[in-house]
């Protein structure tokens, strides 16, 4: 799960266990026209509008950076739903995003929380740290604890070749993916709490000599997102006990945080285990230079 602080609302339930529903509420963001409110953010491959879908397209490239067309907008706590069909290669959904500056200057680099996608299934669905603290920095899924189980049998709901949906939803620090209405992601994390959605293409290496050159190419349609009515104005971040939280938290099953106030004390309890209480504060979790993106 790594080091995490947990996002404490002033409500005295979070319901973090609730999963939306209905149809109502939510807007979509990509008209079906023309990509207007995203821009094209990162590498060198190409995105284009073709028959009601966003099309992304992977060219050689000797820039070793992947490519986004992102919503010029940010969100917070949100549920998004976004149907693809990745005909090869790999690709990702971006959530709670941010780009900066790079070594491929003018062009800029995208980092923060992916849904991954592959055109075989495996691993879709389960979330990376682009540019971050994604493999190249010593993790590979923030999902780690994620059963077998779960995995297979999202896994098996792929469709390949055809089309699928991937599923995103952020309450606070839980973060949560399924991949055709099959959980695969349930993790807490807090190292952003808002930023842009983006879909990737990812990067593509010229061929070598005598090789031909075989495009990445994934589609997107019906990109759609319902913002929730989280009470975030008035949320604070506490020193919670990490290790009480990692035994308390159920990766399999619904999660449920309380907050106690009496007196002017205050307890948090996840599933029934006590994980803070400001008369014996934890100590804060120096995870500072670890939760900053790498430069």
């Amino acid at each position: 799960m790594g080091n995490y602080r947990l996002v404490v609302f002033a409500a005295a339930l979070a319901a973090l266990s609730a999963q939306g529903a209905g149809e109502d509420g939510w807007e979509e963001l990509f008209n079906g026209r023309d990509l207007a409110g995203w821009r094209v953010v990162g590498g060198e491959a190409k995105f284009s509008v073709e028959d009601g879908c966003i099309v992304g397209t992977g060219v050689p490239s000797n820039i070793g950076i992947n490519t986004f067309v992102a919503t010029e907008r940010e969100f917070s706590d949100f549920d998004l739903k976004v149907e693809f069909l990745c005909e090869s290669g790999n690709s990702g959904v971006q959530f709670r995003s941010a780009d900066r500056e790079c070594e491929y200057a003018p062009r800029r680099k995208v980092f923060g929380y992916q849904a991954e996608i592959t055109s075989g299934g495996g691993a879709t669905g389960r979330i990376y740290d682009e540019e971050r603290r994604g493999y190249r920095h010593g993790v590979i899924w923030l999902d780690a604890n994620t059963p077998k189980e779960r995995a297979a049998l999202a896994a098996e709901s792929f469709v390949k070749g055809g089309w699928n949906e991937m599923r995103v939803r952020c309450e606070g620090p839980r973060l949560r993916t399924w991949l055709n209405g099959n959980l695969v992601a349930d993790v807490l994390d807090d190292v952003d709490a808002k930023g842009f959605v983006a879909l990737q293409v990812h990067v593509q290496r010229p061929p070598k000599a005598g090789e031909e050159f075989k495009p990445m190419r994934v589609r997107f349609r019906r990109v759609r997102v319902k913002e929730l009515a989280a009470p975030r104005a008035a949320r604070e971040a506490v020193p919670i006990d990490q290790q009480m939280a990692r035994k308390a938290f159920d990766p399999k099953g619904d999660n449920e945080l309380v907050e106690i106030v009496m007196d002017g004390r205050r307890v948090l309890r996840l599933n029934g285990m006590e994980i803070y209480d400001s008369a014996n504060p934890a100590p804060a979790a120096d995870a500072a230079g670890k939760n900053k993106e790498a430069k």
